[in-house]
């Protein structure tokens, strides 16, 4: 499967379903069955600053931009802190 990882981060490592596939700038190609995957992107600390599930098809190629980090997931809240929980979702139910 080809693999074309857009990023700014010469020490990126690629890690593919939890296993390290390699560093970022190196990953070209990954032997990966057709199916869906999760593919993260972590610094030289080993810390998650991309992430993202990908279907991989035979015959394509699989391209992430994570110029931008995605990791964690931005939370709506101001006051949401890193380490705390999420802010509680807002009920669809009326009063409930």
């Amino acid at each position: 499967i080809e693999v074309k990882i857009e990023t700014g981060r010469k020490h990126a490592v690629v890690y593919v379903d939890g296993g390290n596939a390699g560093l970022a700038v190196k990953v070209k190609k990954l032997r990966i069955r057709p199916v869906n995957h999760m593919i993260q992107l972590r610094n030289s600390q080993g810390h998650i600053f991309y992430q993202e599930r990908v279907h991989v098809m035979r015959g394509k190629t699989v391209t992430l931009d994570a110029k931008i980090p995605n990791y964690p997931p931005q939370h709506d809240s101001a006051s949401f802190r890193p380490g705390s929980p999420p802010p509680p979702q807002a009920s669809e139910h009326p009063g409930g």
